[in-house]
C-alpha cells in the first residue's frame, strides 16, 4: 500500500510542477540583462534567464527557460528591452509566422536592436530628459 502511496505522490508532483523548455540565445553584448531577467511577448511573461556562459568565439550564450507550452514560430525576433528608467532589462520576443516552432535545446541569435534602449527609455524619464539636453 505505501508503494502506491509513493508512487501516486510522484505521479502528481510531476503532472502538476509547470513544464519548461531550455534555448539559448546568442549575442555578442548582453547590454545590463541579469540572470532571472523575464522573457515576454507583449509583456505577458513566458520563461526567465537561467544563465550566461561566454562562448569560443567570445560572444555570450543566454541561457533560459520558457513555458513549454508556448509555440514560438523559428522566426521570431528575441530582443534585449528596457523596461524602465532604472535600467532593467528584459528579453522581449516578436513573434515570426513561420509553421515551423522552436524546440527544445534550440539555440537562437539575439536581433539586433535599433538603438541604445537607455535613450528611448530616458525620452520618458523627465529627469534624465532634462540631463541629456
Amino acid at each position: 500500500m505505501k508503494v502506491y502511496l509513493i508512487i501516486l505522490s510522484l505521479f502528481i508532483l510531476t503532472s502538476c510542477s509547470e513544464k519548461k523548455m531550455e534555448i539559448t540565445i546568442n549575442a555578442e553584448k548582453i547590454e545590463g540583462l541579469n540572470k532571472d531577467a523575464r522573457i515576454t511577448i507583449n509583456g505577458f511573461e513566458i520563461g526567465n534567464v537561467t544563465d550566461f556562459k561566454i562562448a569560443k568565439d567570445g560572444s555570450i550564450n543566454i541561457e533560459c527557460n520558457l513555458n513549454s507550452e508556448m509555440e514560438i514560430p523559428i522566426d521570431s525576433k528575441f530582443k534585449i528591452e528596457g523596461i524602465d528608467f532604472l535600467g532593467s532589462k528584459e528579453i522581449m520576443v516578436e513573434l515570426g509566422t513561420n509553421s515551423e516552432k522552436i524546440k527544445n535545446g534550440e539555440k537562437i541569435k539575439l536581433a539586433k536592436t535599433e538603438l541604445n534602449n537607455c535613450i528611448s527609455v530616458s525620452r520618458h524619464n523627465p529627469v534624465m530628459l532634462a540631463i541629456t539636453s
